[in-house]
This record gives C-alpha cells, structure tokens and sequence, in this order.
C-alpha cells in the first residue's frame, strides 16, 4: 500500500535528540511535514519504534513523541535516514510548519517585476 502524505515536505535542518526513554542521541532533521519529519543519525531505531525526541529551534526546544515510520537501509559506517511521525504536540508542529511552509515559498517565488499599467 503507498502512503499518502497530506502536506508537501519542506527543508528543515535542526538539531535533535532522541531516544525511547529519554532523548540520549544525536542527529539532524532535513525536512519536516505537517505530520512526521526526516532525520539523519548515526544509529538508527527499527520502525515501530516510539521515541522520545527534543527538537532544536532557533531560540527553544520542544519535546515530542513519536514513531519511527521507515529507515534507510543501514550500512556499516554511514548514517542513516528516518521518517518520523509526530504523535504529541501536533498543533504545536504545524504552526512550526506553516511557518516554514511560507518562508521556503518567499525563498523559491520568482521576484516580482514592476508592472506598469497605463
């Protein structure tokens, strides 16, 4: 079965911590939807995992918890890719998306020419 994602992925490099029972290791995210984000560790947790994880802001953290989902195919000393799915505080990651959302679509939008009208 595919899986539908409801909101388009947007580039979201964070520092996080993470862990089952407390937020122990290191990664960083590369995007972030409205329900889950991708981040990249050096040591991966198996899907089905639930975990707890302390998203980095720019100027404050936020707990979460929540599932790991898929994960890259582990290779010996390299890193590895998760997909996340937020399962608390999810009001809260969308108005952290939103926000990202706009500020990536400001970033790509073409700039606007002045248009004279007569």
């Amino acid at each position: 079965m595919d899986r539908v994602r409801s909101s388009e992925r947007v580039p979201f490099r964070k520092r996080i911590k993470f862990g089952f029972t407390r937020p122990n290791l290191t990664g960083y995210t590369s995007d972030l939807s409205e329900g889950g984000m991708r981040f990249k560790a050096n040591i991966g947790m198996a899907p089905n995992s639930r975990v707890i994880a302390e998203l980095f802001l720019d100027d404050s953290s936020i707990m979460v918890e929540g599932t790991v989902v898929w994960i890259t195919p582990d290779q010996k000393g390299l890193s590895t890719y998760m997909g996340f799915k937020f399962l608390s505080r999810v009001d809260e990651i969308k108005d952290i998306y939103q926000t990202q959302l706009d500020e990536y679509k400001d970033a790509i939008a073409p700039p606007r020419e002045n248009i004279v009208t007569h």
